[in-house]
């Protein structure tokens, strides 16, 4: 006997069981069970067990990828499809901006407010929204 709106059953031994799927390593989903005696312990157990994969997938996925190596990868793939003055804004904005302050930055450390608080007081705020703008564009 199921109940509507969630993943748990009782089961022909009495038990119920709660499936939940969490992601491995290779990025595809696997269906993980939690069994208990009765309906509100099962709830429980599921909530625990979906709080400790989620802590452990943000855990994994914390990357070492700076940000010059993703910035510079980035300039490289849209040197086709854009202008040249727009590839000639972008490169002039990482070189003088970007890269000094922030190159060697891991990328899930970086936010606006870091930005925002290291840029020098000389950035009139066109090159602030460029700077912020750039960023954007390849995180």
């Amino acid at each position: 006997m199921s109940r509507r709106g969630t993943n748990i059953r009782k089961r022909a031994d009495g038990r119920w069981e709660s499936r939940y799927y969490i992601a491995d390593k290779a990025g595809s989903k696997k269906c993980k069970s939690v069994y208990a005696h009765s309906y509100k312990e099962v709830t429980e157990r599921l909530l625990t067990a979906k709080a400790t994969s989620l802590n452990q997938t943000a855990a994994a996925k914390k990357s070492v990828i700076t940000i010059k190596e993703v910035a510079e990868k980035w300039l490289e793939s849209i040197a086709t499809s854009r202008k040249l003055s727009t590839i000639q804004k972008y490169s002039t904005i990482y070189n003088k901006y970007i890269k000094p302050n922030w190159g060697e930055s891991v990328v899930d450390e970086l936010n606006q407010n870091e930005i925002l608080k290291e840029l020098p007081e000389t950035a009139g705020k066109s090159v602030t929204k460029s700077i912020l703008e750039c960023v954007k564009l390849f995180l």
